[in-house]
């Protein structure tokens, strides 16, 4: 049994010797760990917290302290929190010592504005696991790196279907006008521009063309065409010379059924091979470049039936030396309930997203310099939907994945990716890439490049 009891601390009254003795007791239950106690009149309004050393989970209780007088007796509660390190809100009163109680006064960080106090904790050491809100300029984070860095050797965040942005209109080929906005839901998968993208942090485009290289998701045409988009990306790269963007193009035109209507034909597919070749920011290579070699470039990903021009990342996928182990996945509801369905699929949909990436974290810190051109890739994106699916209701549009995967892989950063190293995931694609906090995970993914 551990030091800490809750029915223990009754000091005649004295609130300010009971909270600080179930703080020290809860210390030395927890050694090396933070606590706080507060008063029962207020909590805290947490940001991030880590768990104590050797636990999954911050540690949360109540316990009452008892007052009596000649002719009454009352209880006053408390609230204790345990953790390793952290950031958290409080807004009730530390001025005196019955009110609040915490570890390490001198090693907390304590910032009020209008009556709200953050503290911010690191380790009893200093160090910390989360990383640090670095200042950096998103729009030339590369510039930072190493000339010397293959591409291969930086995280790079991207966007999956790029172009698919918030609000664009579509061309209205199914009648009723709730079947148009539920096709608009399916075919959005951003909330900035691809300009937006780019100047927030994002270095990997995904575009998809049809006919006339008009952009289109799946069975849903946008406006725009592919010569636009990549206008886009020269005239970045024009004001940001160090930077490079990795860019997918690929036909992206079909329906139901395989008729040729939906196959990409010779014609566009040599359209495409010279808007890239005519464009002198344009590096074609078969290799994976060093940052010297594709400063100021944009690079075509290999992708698509019968195209030839661009890198092809499966020629530098991992070593086979490395094996991935199996994950267990939570089996499909057997009755179909919406929302029991739609958290099995999401939250698998995670479960898999992070086996990637937990497999990318440990296969990027063990590569030799040898291997230093294995490219990496994980996917924030893997729904397959028909705008049907999506009209009848039986499938799940792209901004419901991003609430739920894009918040995961937040706490996944924070937990997992300590600011003292840097570490390498190689291209990590998202949907809505704005959400959460305009652009928080972007500047995230951005960071694991870096050290304080």
């Amino acid at each position: 049994m551990g030091y800490f009891d809750p029915s223990k601390y009754n000091y005649s009254g004295d609130f300010a010797r009971s909270i600080v003795a179930a703080r020290e007791d809860l210390e030395r239950d927890y050694p090396g760990a933070r606590v706080f106690i507060n008063s029962n009149n207020h909590t805290i309004d947490e940001v991030r917290l880590a768990p104590p050393d050797g636990h999954d989970h911050v540690v949360r209780g109540r316990f009452e302290v008892p007052r009596t007088g000649i002719f009454w007796r009352n209880t006053y509660g408390y609230h204790y929190t345990v953790f390793s390190e952290g950031t958290f809100r409080y807004s009730g009163r530390i001025d005196g010592s019955d009110w609040a109680t915490w570890s390490g006064h001198a090693q907390a960080s304590i910032q009020e504005s209008n009556g709200v106090k953050t503290f911010i904790w690191r380790r009893q050491d200093g160090s910390s696991r989360y990383r640090p809100d670095i200042p950096i300029d998103l729009g030339n984070w590369m510039s930072r790196l190493s000339d010397d860095l293959y591409l291969s050797q930086v995280t790079i965040p991207g966007t999956h279907n790029s172009h698919a942005v918030q609000g664009t209109p579509i061309v209205p080929h199914i009648a009723p006008i709730e079947w148009i906005t539920k096709s608009r839901q399916a075919a959005e998968c951003q909330g900035w521009s691809i300009k937006d993208q780019l100047q927030n942090g994002a270095r990997f485009l995904d575009l998809r063309y049809g006919d006339d290289l008009k952009m289109r998701h799946g069975q849903i045409e946008l406006p725009g065409n592919l010569r636009e988009c990549i206008r886009v990306v020269t005239d970045f790269l024009d004001t940001h010379p160090r930077e490079t963007v990795v860019v997918i193009a690929k036909w992206d035109k079909w329906g139901y059924g395989n008729n040729e209507e939906f196959v990409e034909d010779e014609g566009t597919r040599a359209q495409v091979t010279r808007l890239f070749a005519d464009s002198p920011r344009f590096l074609d290579t078969s290799t994976v470049p060093t940052l010297r070699e594709c400063r100021g470039k944009f690079i075509r990903k290999l992708e698509g039936r019968g195209n030839w021009q661009g890198l092809d990342f499966e020629k530098f996928q991992i070593p086979a030396s490395f094996q991935k182990p199996a994950i267990s996945l939570p089996a499909e509801p057997s009755a179909f309930f919406a929302g029991a369905w739609f958290w099995w699929r999401v939250s698998t949909s995670w479960l898999k997203t992070k086996a990637d990436l937990d497999w990318n974290l440990h296969v990027g810190q063990n590569l030799s310099k040898e291997q230093a051109t294995t490219v990496l890739a994980s996917g924030l994106n893997d729904y397959h939907m028909s705008v049907g699916s999506v009209l009848w209701g039986s499938s799940i549009h792209p901004f419901q994945f991003s609430k739920h995967k894009n918040e995961e892989l937040v706490r996944w950063l924070d937990k997992d990716c300590s600011y003292a190293k840097v570490y390498r995931l190689g291209f990590v694609t998202l949907d809505w890439a704005d959400y959460p906090d305009r652009g928080v995970l972007l500047k995230k993914l951005v960071l694991t490049n870096f050290t304080e």
